[in-house]
């Protein structure tokens, strides 16, 4: 497809784009993490006045972050994102690149901090599955976005 020309607007022809390598891809740009969610096993009320104690439950550990969710959908959807995000290094990162590499996700826009953890969402829900509390180290956020990893 031809843009149309005007005095504002350069004309560019579709040869001239695939002269130029360029390739079309969504860019997704955020964050990647480890999500840890822990559930109690009991019916009993969290506000029962056991605050401190240990109750049995499951752990699961899963691979998130709003961008790398994105980044994952337009894959699974034949998108063939390049996702800019950031991951440190330590098991956490490990498991999550390892997770999206398994995949067939292109995780060479994602940054290894060597100074920062990987992102780590930790919930902690009752036995319906509603949320307690939850705590969530996302300093490496501040990361993402680097000189390097927007050389694409």
């Amino acid at each position: 497809n031809l843009m149309t020309q005007s005095k504002s607007t350069p004309k560019i022809s579709q040869s001239s784009i695939i002269d130029n390598n360029y390739q079309k891809r969504p860019v997704v740009i955020g964050g990647t993490n480890v999500d840890i969610t822990a559930k109690e096993e009991s019916n009993e009320e969290y506000s029962n006045g056991n605050i401190g104690e240990s109750v049995i439950g499951t752990v699961r550990y899963s691979v998130g972050g709003v961008g790398r969710n994105i980044a994952e959908a337009s894959f699974r959807t034949g998108g063939n994102p390049y996702f800019v995000s950031a991951v440190g290094k330590d098991s956490p990162g490990d498991f999550a690149l390892e997770n999206m590499s398994k995949i067939g996700m292109d995780v060479r826009g994602i940054r290894i901090i060597l100074d920062k953890p990987t992102a780590v969402y930790n919930a902690m829900l009752n036995a319906k599955g509603e949320l307690i509390q939850a705590i969530a180290d996302m300093e490496i956020s501040e990361s993402i976005i680097s000189n390097t990893s927007l050389n694409y």
